[in-house]
């Protein structure tokens, strides 16, 4: 993940009631996992990885599911990553866990020993 620049948002997204898909997108690419998260949190970030199966949302998806005692959809997250993706795409996405795990949770370890 590359930060460029040092602004941020002031808030997780902008009040645009005609791009609600797009909104709810942006609010998103905003979350970072936790533990914690309730379960609409949770809720809304699995109705936009439905809308937009992108590998690294859906790795993010996965990530959050994990920090938040749901390790069983997690891995079947990162197995449809790699169904849907191939597998030069997978390699990437499990080398970016690989190293979310090192420096983070003990669920995120988890988690990568259990993937395919």
């Amino acid at each position: 993940n590359l930060k460029v620049g040092s602004l941020r948002a002031e808030q997780p997204a902008p009040d645009a009631p005609f791009l609600s898909s797009l909104t709810a997108f942006l609010r998103f690419s905003r979350t970072v996992p936790s533990a914690g998260m309730s379960p609409a949190e949770l809720d809304r970030m699995r109705a936009v990885v439905d809308r937009y199966p992108y590998a690294a949302g859906m790795a993010r998806y996965a990530s959050a599911l994990a920090l938040n005692g749901r390790p069983d959809e997690a891995r079947l997250m990162y197995t449809k990553i790699l169904h849907i993706h191939g597998k030069a795409i997978y390699a990437k996405v499990k080398i970016s866990l690989h190293e979310a795990a090192a420096e983070g949770p003990e669920s995120l370890r988890v988690l990568e020993k259990s993937v395919p």
